[in-house]
């Protein structure tokens, strides 16, 4: 199934995407410690077919402190985790 990425709106303090089924809006905003203790989770039909498209982009070499790791299998189900370069804690799983 394709989906047109969409732009949803941009100014100067929010801008918005989407992409299917799944949109999020940004907010400019700056706290360190909200950012360090904030989770996402994100569920993808493959985590594998995931994985292998991502690690593909070689992203931890194009962001310098980004931090990745492969899928893992833990007692809630397999997922990949990753922190981004803002400290935001995503989870990734099916």
């Amino acid at each position: 199934m394709q989906y047109k990425s969409k732009i949803l709106l941009v100014e100067d303090h929010e801008a918005g995407f989407r992409n299917g089924n799944a949109q999020f809006i940004l907010q400019k905003f700056d706290d360190e410690t909200f950012a360090s203790n904030f989770m996402i989770r994100i569920n993808v039909r493959d985590l594998d077919v995931w994985w292998e498209a991502v690690s593909r982009k070689e992203l931890q070499t194009k962001y310098p402190g980004l931090r990745i790791n492969p899928p893992q299998d833990f007692p809630w189900g397999r997922e990949v985790n990753f922190i981004d370069l803002a400290g935001v804690c995503w989870h990734v799983g099916e």
